[in-house]
This record gives structure tokens, sequence and C-alpha cells, in this order.
């Protein structure tokens, strides 16, 4: 019983941070060729510019409300982890708000 918990976990981390990942370079990448003004005068709020990382952490919260169900739980946190992963490669550093 152990062994497959531990299956369906890292099968469920590795999935959400590949799907976190790719939908986050995904939209990085449309947005970039769409909405160029926005790429570079990105939208202020209250002075300060809140990065996708943001999500991540949020998205990672949400998570930790579901520890009852392993699976989503996983996937929440993969997710989460996946997005802050991608916006750390994309802008080189890690951020959330600057």
């Amino acid at each position: 019983m152990k062994k497959l918990i531990e299956n369906i976990s890292i099968k469920h981390i590795f999935a959400g941070i590949v799907l976190g990942l790719s939908i986050t370079m995904f939209l990085e990448y449309m947005i970039y060729l769409i909405f160029q003004n926005f790429w570079y005068h990105p939208k202020m709020y209250f002075g300060y510019h809140i990065h996708h990382s943001v999500y991540g952490l949020l998205i990672m919260a949400v998570g930790m409300f579901l520890y009852t169900k392993p699976r989503a739980f996983y996937l929440f946190m993969g997710l989460g982890l996946g997005i802050i992963v991608a916006h750390t490669l994309n802008d080189g550093r890690l951020v959330f708000i600057e």
C-alpha cells in the first residue's frame, strides 16, 4: 500500500510540474507574440509589478487544502512548482513582487 501511494505521489507531482512548465511557457510566448506592449510595460498594482510566480504560490496554497485527496494535492503542488520554475527559468531569477 505504501509503495502505491509513493508511486501516485511521484507520478502526480511530475505531471503537475510538466503541466505547469508547459502552460506557463506557452502563455508567456503567446503574450510576447500578441501583446508586446504588455510584455515590455506590465500592469502595476499599487506601484508593484506582481509576477506570475505568485499564481504558483496561490495554486500551491489551494493544494494545501486538498491534503485529504492525495492525487489532487500532489497535482496542485506540482503545478504550482512548475509555474514558479518556468517563470524563474524565463526571467533568470526567482521573483514574486518587484
